[in-house]
């Protein structure tokens, strides 16, 4: 029973520790839209912003994704859209655009080297055309206010770096369970990332995020590129990841209420679109390490409950301590977090079964893994080997 204990309460201090840093990150976050503006500034003078989406199947968001690009207020940039293989309307919809806007340049990619991932050939290519002065690298799937970039921009200036990266706000509300598993997702994120530091200018972690990642091209071009993440499903973390190890600076930035994403429209999709990234960063392709992450965050789902429960049944002080105190943290942090909206309190208060969802989608993609000997994504089949082979980001 002693080995029970000890493993509850280290199991809870763990937890109460995250969700306190949850918040702390929350809390220190920048919200780009509440950043001050330049007092004086001469449109003149803003850099030139290659704008580089790579598209895969995405009919449903990319028309009014690809808009609200357009419809930015910064007087420079370019779109540059790869179509990356699609066999739904995908084409159609770059095409149909990019004739009623010469800024809109479109790249139809129709076949894929050998030894390459198809998001990261087709956001290869897109830098070989790109002229801006900066590079933003973002996701089909992804919708901007207008004045997103000239904002990110301005930022990305007044702190002098050479990396901005943007969490973009999630449209919830879709499917419950779903948004659950987000906000799970965000507290990992958040606790794994070591976001303060970053911002800070402290310590070795480096961070991308597909949805926005903006670099300066004369630095990314110092780097060794994308050829180096050819095989790096995490290609977002790769950018950062490079960019980091050239002595480059980066800030993450809340793009609350000038971004936002429709991340999947239910729970199975998330199941699915998962399977190529929840396997390889954490474990790296290890088998024996997944499964050891999946116990773990099982356990950090289960205990606090658990823990509770038994001691109100036996009368354990010592249970009863632990799991209190794990859940009365919970229930702080679910109301004092910054959110968007106070309807987002359930998503929160509900975080360990977040964890627990996220568990089983680790599990699961580990395992279509094994039955496939290797990770199906856009269409190809990438042996485990290969990918070990070629992983950069290693959490």
């Amino acid at each position: 029973m002693i080995i029970f204990y000890l493993f509850s309460l280290a199991i809870c201090i763990i937890w109460v520790y995250m969700l306190v840093y949850f918040n702390y990150t929350m809390s220190c976050l920048p919200v780009l839209k509440k950043q001050v503006k330049p007092i004086n500034y001469d449109d003149a003078e803003l850099p030139m912003v290659s704008i580089i989406v790579p598209a895969c199947n995405e009919e449903e968001h990319l028309e009014q994704s690809l808009l609200s690009r357009l419809n930015q207020d910064y007087p420079r940039f370019e779109l540059i859209v790869i179509n990356d293989r699609s066999t739904d309307g995908t084409k159609a919809i770059i095409d149909r655009i990019a004739a009623m806007d010469d800024r809109l340049i479109p790249i139809h990619i129709t076949e894929l080297p050998n030894g390459w991932l198809g998001k990261v050939h087709a956001l290869h290519q897109g830098v070989k055309l790109a002229k801006g002065e900066w590079h933003l690298f973002s996701d089909a799937d992804i919708t901007f206010k207008p004045e997103m970039l000239r904002s990110a921009v301005n930022y990305a200036k007044s702190q002098q770096v050479q990396h901005l990266t943007c969490i973009p706000e999630a449209e919830l509300y879709n499917d419950f369970w779903l948004d659950v598993t987000v906000i799970g997702f965000l507290l990992l994120f958040c606790n794994s990332a070591r976001i303060p530091d970053i911002n800070q200018n402290k310590g070795n972690n480096a961070i991308g995020i597909g949805a926005f990642n903006l670099v300066e091209a004369r630095v990314f071009n110092q780097t060794k590129g994308f050829e180096w993440l050819k095989m790096e499903p995490a290609d977002d973390m790769g950018v950062g990841l490079m960019l980091k190890q050239h002595g480059a600076k980066s800030r993450v930035a809340d793009g609350l209420g000038l971004m936002n994403f429709s991340w999947y429209q239910n729970l199975n999709q998330a199941f699915s679109g998962l399977e190529k990234n929840t396997f390889g960063p954490g474990s790296q392709y290890s088998y024996l390490k997944q499964i050891g992450i999946v116990l773990f965050l099982l356990a950090m789902g289960l205990l606090p409950s658990i823990a509770l429960v038994l001691g109100m049944l036996s009368g354990d002080v010592f249970l009863i301590i632990s799991g209190s105190l794990a859940w009365l943290t919970n229930i702080i942090v679910a109301f004092i977090v910054p959110k968007a909206s106070n309807k987002e309190i359930p998503f929160y208060l509900l975080l360990p079964i977040g964890i627990i969802l996220i568990a089983i989608i680790m599990a699961n993609a580990a395992w279509k893994c094994f039955q496939n000997r290797g990770v199906f994504w856009r269409g190809t089949l990438y042996p485990v080997e290969q990918l070990r082979t070629g992983q950069r980001v290693k959490l």
